[in-house]
């Protein structure tokens, strides 16, 4: 399709996760890293991204977004993550051990313009807030904003069966950092978790 057009545009923005990087308790992902996991979801990303590269090829700007897990109060991961927690029965997914990388569906946005109209930014772009959570970091956070207790641990079966692969971002995870929109002067309005989750369930 971008052979056949006449006029190229400015930008070419692809979407993956940051699935791409594989899971680890010890590492930390910057966009610099140049390795993709050899799970399932790492192959699905890194074999996009691959496509994706035909735009790079014809001369455009092109940004790789990798999506952490997008905050927002009633689509994505969440729901299913304050569930628990609001029937009194949340706590640590697993060992509880694993990082989320998160992002307020609010800076996810703002961010995505931001590698829109700044002609810098070309290659990958973790769309992370800049403080990743462990998961029992990130439930008890979650559960005292919702006035709720934290101390049944959710057993790892129940995500995979409701995400599929995608019980991976939250039962195994990765530590990510947006060092690129960080790079380029990004401004986070919620970059710590206990403001982003205040704003979702307390406004």
């Amino acid at each position: 399709m971008l052979a056949q057009m006449e006029k190229k545009p400015d930008v070419f923005i692809s979407a993956s996760a940051i699935g791409y990087y594989g899971t680890s308790e010890e590492t930390i992902f910057t966009e610099a890293t140049t390795d993709y996991g050899k799970d399932f979801l790492s192959t699905v990303a890194a074999t996009w991204e691959r496509t994706a590269k035909v735009a790079e090829d014809f001369g455009i700007r092109t940004v790789y977004t990798r999506f952490g897990v997008v905050l927002d109060k009633h689509k994505g991961a969440l729901p299913l993550m304050a569930l628990p927690i609001s029937l009194f029965v949340g706590g640590p997914i697993g060992t509880g051990n694993q990082w989320i990388s998160w992002i307020h569906i609010e800076d996810c946005i703002q961010l995505l313009l931001h590698c829109l109209h700044n002609k810098k930014i070309v290659g990958p772009v973790n769309i992370t807030a800049p403080h990743p959570k462990r998961n029992k970091e990130f439930t008890q956070t979650l559960a005292t904003i919702k006035k709720r207790p934290s101390f049944m641990y959710t057993p790892n079966f129940l995500l995979k069966t409701v995400l599929g692969d995608l019980h991976q971002l939250i039962t195994e995870g990765q530590y990510v950092l947006p060092q690129k929109a960080l790079d380029n002067q990004f401004t986070f309005k919620y970059d710590h978790l206990e403001d982003a989750l205040r704003e979702i369930y307390q406004k």
